[in-house]
């Protein structure tokens, strides 16, 4: 069997004590000046005494990170986002160095702490710990009485990124995984002792939720509901049951778009603030708003990804569990010609576009308000930042259901970026 050598560079900073550790300094140190405010950092610079067909890399970690982002290959993770496996068909050549970056997203807001790296194993062969000589601890300094080279601002936490990396409301869908869509919140309007369950909504930061303007409304969409009357649940997975993760909040405020159609269902957004701020955490998290261009030319024929506990395709008026779907934008013409009796009156390129397949896998009643999300650019795969494009407004009835064969009607939410801030500073 061939010796491989194996020098790992990886980035951690602790803001607390301003000091980092080299669990296995014979064969991997720190280096703190690449990281960022909620990530570390690593290059992996991997060699071996004779050819290596395929490299298989696992990490292992103490707690539970966000993100493992890296460049040599695929990614794979178990539930609780603490062991990772890294896959590539690249050959290495013998004596010869391959150099592959990774870094590690964590939350600074909910882990003070930031994770560490407790094993590592190459094709299966262990590295760290089983030759660990000793523990090295470095302080890290500059010219400011020995602070930290990076501060950590535990009060901004980066948006848009889940600890369970999304790969595909809802029927025909396929189930999510808990923490996959933190930022997709449960809207309730209070009955008597009884929560009911209306629409979805999304937290695009520490204390609001936005939603479709007609789950925010009563009477006929004619008058904002009552926020005494509504409630919002985030955090949760199983629509009837209590997760450990689940955070409850009230609402304080309901504004409405002022310019709310309630026959053509134009400007149908709306914003709620809650009674209280988030508690950041791996399983509640805002998305981020939309910073690519705004021209939705840009997006048609992209996929992007939808949830919800809406009507499935059995007929059940909710899912029990939360589910997703994948949605291509439509051309907003093509969308038209396609049943033109009904987008004809409700579609506008200005204010909201189609999208779905028309197969049976769409969105449905219950799903309203929910988003319709995107990565940024530049992002991808494990590494995708999300960011929200559309809100679920209306599509095709069928009896008492929707015609899960028919296109649905989103809210563009970068036709609303200025009153979505406006309100939200608004007190």
């Amino acid at each position: 069997m061939s010796l491989v050598n194996i020098i790992i560079l990886l980035a951690f900073v602790q803001k607390i004590k301003g000091q980092i550790e080299s669990p296995c300094p014979k064969y991997f140190v720190f280096e703190p000046n690449k990281s960022e405010d909620d990530r570390w950092y690593g290059i992996i610079s991997l060699s071996s005494t004779r050819d290596l067909k395929g490299i298989n890399l696992y990490l292992e970690f103490d707690k539970s990170i966000i993100q493992l982002g890296n460049w040599l290959g695929a990614v794979k993770s178990d539930s609780a986002n603490t062991k990772f496996t890294i896959k590539s068909n690249k050959e290495m050549k013998a004596n010869t160095v391959y150099k592959a970056e990774i870094y590690v997203v964590y939350d600074p807001y909910y882990d003070l702490k930031p994770p560490r790296l407790i094993k590592i194993k190459l094709n299966d062969k262990e590295i760290c710990p089983h030759y660990e000589e000793e523990k090295i601890v470095q302080t890290i300094t500059n010219n400011n009485n020995y602070r930290p080279l990076l501060d950590i601002n535990i009060n901004v936490p980066k948006c848009g990124i889940p600890i369970a990396t999304p790969v595909a409301l809802i029927t025909e869908g396929q189930r999510t995984q808990p923490g996959q869509f933190p930022w997709h919140g449960a809207l309730y309007r209070k009955d008597g002792d009884t929560d009911v369950y209306i629409c979805g909504g999304t937290l695009i930061d520490k204390q609001h939720i936005v939603t479709a303007a007609h789950c925010a409304t009563k009477q006929n969409f004619q008058l904002p509901r009552d926020p005494k009357e509504m409630v919002v649940i985030l955090g949760k997975h199983g629509l009837w049951v209590s997760g450990k993760f689940e955070q409850s909040f009230s609402v304080i405020k309901v504004s409405v778009h002022e310019n709310f159609n309630r026959t053509s269902f134009y400007n149908d957004i709306a914003i709620l603030k809650l009674n209280k701020p988030i508690e950041y955490s791996n399983y509640v998290r805002p998305i981020c708003l939309w910073e690519d261009s705004i021209s939705l030319d840009t997006v048609i024929n992209k996929v992007g990804i939808s949830v919800g506990w809406g009507r499935d395709h059995k007929g059940h008026s909710t899912t029990d569990l939360l589910m997703q779907a994948n949605m291509p934008v439509i051309d907003t013409l093509d969308c038209i010609y396609s049943y033109p009796e009904f987008y004809s009156l409700y579609t506008n390129k200005e204010i909201n576009f189609c999208a779905g397949y028309g197969n049976g896998t769409s969105v449905c009643l219950g799903d309203s308000g929910g988003g319709l999300i995107f990565p940024k650019s530049g992002s991808s795969g494990a590494n995708s930042v999300w960011q929200l494009r559309g809100i679920v407004s209306n599509t095709v009835s069928k009896g008492d259901s929707c015609d899960s064969n028919k296109y649905v009607i989103f809210t563009d939410t970068t036709k609303y970026l200025g009153w979505i801030a406006k309100t939200i500073k608004t007190p």
